[in-house]
């Protein structure tokens, strides 16, 4: 509701400028199966199961002010997994933000950076990349954003802040782009990890385009400042990725290896993984996929056929 009457209060004092906006949004179904008939992230679902995988609707629009600058915004709801996950609606990646040729600052809810260094292996539409979601900020919520991009190079900064200073996090994130290549990084500190212990979470990747085909690789890792607490401890990871054209649609292919010490007795979970999409357009904005996703760790391997729009 905050974040709604922001954005009202700022569009409010730019309606004198035309404002450009338009709606959107994504629904998308699937239909899974699993092999043993078990999931561990919902603790038991039938061997088939039905769910609705994403369902968005925003709207954001801008406009050129009177100084040179733009102004910008972004409000948007989203509710994934309807089905298993959670009641109600996130009110995701809303925002609005001014630029210019000296950057860009926004204020609000918004993605974080990962995406410079998983540019070539964050390409599945319901598997994850196992070393890339070991940086990924779920947690840039009440955040203030600053990028800047010249030619190859742009870079940013995020600061979230929660009204205690043990919480704070800042995410800082560089990338670097040749003709056919690219190699980024986020750097993530995260102060209330694991209930205050705090955690530093660096993603390191690189990606290729060889004519229609494209490669991929991330490092990644996540350190405890206190190991010794409860829950998950120092993990690390890598991600392999392919991406290409095949039969009139795109495939994808990600293999990840994750190596989790639990931080109490120094276990290791191997949590290798590989997973294989094809998707295609149907036009109109509706689109269809199938994705195969095998993880060592649940020992489960599960089938995914889904259908979707976006408008």
């Amino acid at each position: 509701m905050k974040k709604t009457l922001l954005v009202t209060a700022v569009a409010m004092a730019v309606s004198g400028n035309a404002m450009a906006a338009e709606m959107y949004g994504n629904i998308r179904l699937g239909l899974a199966s699993y092999v043993p008939p078990s999931d561990p992230v919902d603790l038991g679902v039938d061997e088939m199961d039905v769910r609705s995988g994403k369902l968005v609707l925003g709207s954001k629009g801008s406009t050129d002010l009177d100084n040179g600058q733009t102004f910008k915004y972004q409000l948007e709801m989203e509710h994934d997994r309807a089905d298993t996950k959670g009641t109600g609606w996130a009110n995701d990646k809303s925002w609005i933000s001014i630029g210019g040729d000296w950057g860009t600052l926004s204020a609000g809810r918004f993605s974080d950076m990962a995406g410079f260094a998983c540019g070539g292996t964050d390409l599945l539409t319901n598997g994850t990349a196992e070393a890339c979601s070991l940086g990924h900020s779920t947690e840039t919520d009440n955040a203030i954003q600053y990028r800047y991009s010249g030619g190859a190079f742009e870079f940013g900064v995020i600061v979230t802040a929660d009204g205690t200073e043990d919480d704070d996090d800042i995410l800082f994130g560089a990338k670097y782009s040749g003709n056919n290549w690219s190699v980024g990084f986020q750097v993530f500190e995260d102060e209330s990890e694991n209930g205050g212990s705090g955690a530093t979470k660096t993603q390191i990747g690189a990606t290729w385009q060889l004519g229609n085909i494209g490669l991929g690789v991330t490092v990644g890792d996540s350190d405890l400042d206190d190991a010794g607490g409860v829950g998950v401890g120092d993990s690390e990871g890598v991600d392999f990725g392919l991406y290409m054209p095949l039969g009139g649609g795109n495939l994808a292919v990600v293999i990840s290896s994750l190596d989790a010490d639990t931080g109490i007795v120094g276990t290791v979970s191997d949590g290798d993984s590989w997973d294989v999409e094809w998707s295609n357009s149907l036009g109109g904005g509706a689109y269809w996929g199938i994705e195969i996703n095998d993880k060592d760790n649940w020992d489960e391997t599960r089938t995914q056929v889904y259908m979707g729009t976006n408008f």
